[in-house]
C-alpha cells in the first residue's frame, strides 16, 4: 500500500487563468516577439525537451523498483513528428503526483498551409486598421536579360488588439489565419546541396501563389501521472480542474494565487496567440 510521507512542492506552475491577474512582474504584450525570439535563437532541433509531453506514454512504476517512478526520455525537435498528440506542460515529463491526484496545464497547437484562390482571402484583410497587413516588393530589373521581381504581402485578419485568450481554466480552443501572397519571378530556386531546381512536367510551382496558413490552439487541464491512473498522464478535460467531477477526496485544491487580482482589461491585452508570436518576428 502506498501512502504519502513527504510533500514535494513545484513552485510557480502557472494556471492559465494567471495570465489575466495583475503581477507587479508581470511581461509587457510588446515584449513577446524579443522572448520568441530568444527562445528560438538559443533551441536546437537535437536538444531534449523536458516540457515536451506526448499522449499515450506509460509512467508506471517500474517492477523493479514501487517506490520510484519511471522518467521517460526526453523528446527533441527532431523526432517531433513521431511523437503521438504531443503538447507543452509547465511540468517536467513524467512528473508523478504520488497518490494524490493533481492537475496540470498544458497547451498544443496544430498547424497547416494550403494554396488557395483570390476569393479565399477575407476582403477587409487589407483595408482593416486592427488587422497585421505588410507589403514588400522590389521592382522588376534586367539581369542578364533576364526580367527579376519579387513581391511579398501577408495579412492577418480581425482585430489583433484583441487576445483570442479566453480567462478560464476550462478547456479552451481558438484558430488564427494569415494569408501570404508570393510572387517570385526570374529567380531559380535551389536544392539544399546547392544544385538548381528544375520542376518537372506536373510540379506544383509552390514558389508563387497565394497561402494561408492555419493554426488551431487547444488549452487546458490533464491528470498528472498518479498510482491511482497507473502512472499515465490523462487527456485534457473539459472543465475546471477544481469542479466536482474532476477533484474529489483524492485531490488537492487548486486555489488561485490570493495576491493576484483580476485585470479588467485583460481580454484586451493579455496575451497573443501563437501563430501572431511567430508572425511578429520578421516585422518586429
Amino acid at each position: 500500500m502506498q501512502r504519502p510521507e513527504a510533500r514535494a512542492n513545484a513552485s510557480r506552475v502557472f494556471d492559465i487563468s494567471s495570465f489575466f491577474k495583475q503581477y507587479p512582474y508581470a511581461s509587457e504584450p510588446d515584449s513577446v516577439p524579443a522572448l520568441t525570439q530568444d527562445l528560438l535563437r538559443s533551441t536546437y532541433t537535437e536538444s531534449p525537451q523536458p516540457h515536451l509531453w506526448q499522449e499515450g506514454v506509460d509512467c508506471s512504476p517500474s517492477t523493479k523498483s514501487q517506490t520510484e517512478p519511471c522518467v521517460p526520455e526526453p523528446a527533441t525537435f527532431d523526432n517531433f513528428t513521431a511523437l503521438s498528440s504531443p503538447y507543452l506542460a509547465p511540468l517536467l515529463v513524467g512528473y508523478h503526483t504520488g497518490v494524490i491526484k493533481q492537475f496540470a496545464p498544458r497547451i498544443n497547437s496544430t498547424v497547416k498551409w494550403e494554396v488557395v484562390s483570390p476569393e479565399d482571402v477575407p476582403i477587409d484583410c487589407v483595408g482593416s486598421p486592427d488587422s497585421f497587413y505588410v507589403f514588400y516588393a522590389k521592382p522588376s530589373e534586367t539581369d542578364q536579360g533576364a526580367q527579376k521581381s519579387w513581391s511579398f504581402e501577408v495579412c492577418m485578419p480581425g482585430d489583433q488588439n484583441v487576445s483570442p485568450w479566453k480567462n478560464t481554466n476550462s478547456r479552451q480552443e481558438f484558430t488564427e489565419e494569415l494569408f501570404m501572397n508570393i510572387s517570385v519571378t526570374g529567380y531559380e530556386s535551389y536544392y539544399s546541396d546547392g544544385s538548381v531546381y528544375r520542376p518537372r512536367e506536373g510540379d506544383n510551382n509552390l514558389t508563387s501563389g497565394i497561402f494561408r496558413v492555419t493554426s488551431t490552439t487547444t488549452a487546458g487541464y490533464f491528470e498528472l501521472p498518479n498510482y491511482m491512473n497507473g502512472g499515465q498522464a490523462g487527456p485534457i478535460i473539459d472543465g475546471e480542474p477544481d469542479d466536482n467531477e474532476n477533484c474529489g477526496i483524492d485531490c488537492r485544491s487548486q486555489d488561485p494565487d490570493p495576491w493576484s487580482a483580476s485585470s479588467p482589461n485583460a481580454v484586451v491585452n493579455t496575451g497573443v496567440g501563437r501563430l501572431a508570436a511567430v508572425l511578429s518576428l520578421p516585422f518586429c
